[in-house]
């Protein structure tokens, strides 16, 4: 049986540090189950009070977004190829399904799935970080706080099970808080679990892709929908042309994967005075895919009404804030990573770019009482386009000096 549950160990030592691991089949199986997930949320965005249904998109998203984080994690830091943790991650994507199904009643017939799912996903992770710690003394007490931190998180899941609402979100709000902040408390002995970079990065990177893969499905759906005349799809190529410079603007202009390096030595150990920014790095990619999402959302609404109607304020809220809040988490990042102290002046400039873009964005769709399609998203896109230009040119004078 030994082939079948091995004892686990930390995959990345000072020794031991593959700069060439790649993310596995069994972890692309998995990302694969929370796609379809993030798809059933997102379609909770559908109705006619999008202020209402954005409320509820986050409360479900953020549960779905925990239970990746926690799973990319523990399959970054310890040794997850034995047929027994398969297994356990397939009982998980159980779970993840469950979300999916019941998402769209989520708060409401469908709670009781949906909590059930949820607890099935973080329990299992509860489980393996008790048995990590038993097996690892290095890293026993930091594994053995996060297994206790979920499992308090989840008795208050347990107990909303148990009431009707909105008592039970309540419980399910304070479940979730606990889960969220009871890691920090051990922050520092984050630094004794060391991470694998390149293939952490990997796993933030392609979880974006996904949720901007939201953008290019609304895109298709609007543009067919509004009968694939010309003014749909001049307002849909804008719309594509702000989701790739959300693209560069994450993955070609050190925002995204690349900037987590700063955070780490050589041998994948968080640097002591890095803490605190990997945690914002890890956690702005909340409100970064929730600003996507409601983006996609927006896009989908305006593209379909066609280049020259006029658009709803609730929907220049959504394409706008979208962006805005993209930019400036994406922005947030940055800041987080110039904290290390390894950087050059003109990566200030660098800095200021998406907090300027989002500014500008504000004031745009702030000043103008009626707006149509085309002008809207033109406008977003020439912002967005200035965003990516100045970076390049900033980063072309950071590599000639």
């Amino acid at each position: 049986m030994s082939h079948f549950w091995k004892t686990p160990f930390l995959r990345n030592t000072s020794e031991n540090q593959d700069d060439h691991r790649h993310v596995s089949w069994l972890e692309l199986f998995s990302d694969l189950a929370y796609v379809v997930a993030i798809a059933m949320i997102a379609h909770e965005l559908t109705g006619d009070n999008l202020r209402h249904d954005l409320m509820i998109f986050v409360v479900l998203f953020i549960p779905v977004w925990w239970a990746w984080l926690g799973d990319t994690f523990y399959t970054n830091r310890y040794n997850p190829e034995d047929h027994g943790h398969e297994i356990l991650t397939l009982v998980q994507m159980f779970g993840v399904v469950g979300l999916a199904i019941f998402a769209h009643t989520g708060l409401g017939a469908g709670f009781v799935g949906f909590a059930c799912s949820y607890i099935l996903i973080r329990g299992i992770l509860a489980i393996l970080s008790y048995r990590v710690g038993r097996h690892n003394p290095a890293v026993r007490g930091l594994n053995y706080h996060l297994g206790n931190v979920t499992v308090v998180g989840l008795l208050f899941w347990i107990g909303a099970l148990f009431v009707p609402a909105p008592l039970r979100f309540y419980l399910v709000g304070i479940g979730i808080a606990i889960e969220l902040i009871g890691p920090v408390f051990r922050a520092m002995e984050q630094q004794k679990a060391h991470l694998n970079v390149t293939h952490m990065s990997s796993r933030f990177g392609f979880f974006v892709i996904i949720i901007l893969g939201e953008i290019l499905a609304a895109v298709v759906r609007s543009v067919t929908d509004a009968g694939e005349n010309v003014g749909a799809l001049v307002t849909g190529g804008l719309a594509l042309v702000i989701a790739f410079c959300i693209w560069w603007v994450y993955f070609e202009n050190d925002y995204g994967p690349t900037i987590i390096k700063r955070f780490f030595t050589s041998t994948g150990r968080l640097k002591r005075k890095n803490v605190i920014s990997g945690y914002i790095w890890v956690y702005i990619h909340l409100p970064l895919s929730i600003g996507i999402m409601a983006l996609a959302v927006g896009i989908e609404r305006v593209v379909h009404l066609g280049p020259k109607a006029p658009v709803s304020p609730d929907y220049v809220l959504f394409v706008s804030l979208g962006v805005v809040a993209a930019l400036l988490s994406m922005g947030i990042m940055h800041l987080s990573a110039m904290s290390c102290g390894d950087h050059k002046k003109l990566e200030h400039f660098k800095m200021i770019l998406p907090f300027l873009s989002g500014i500008l964005i504000v004031l745009f769709a702030a000043s103008m009482d009626a707006v149509t399609p085309l002008a809207l998203l033109g406008a977003i896109t020439c912002i967005c386009f200035a965003q990516v230009l100045g970076q390049e040119l900033i980063e072309h004078r950071i590599h000639k000096h």
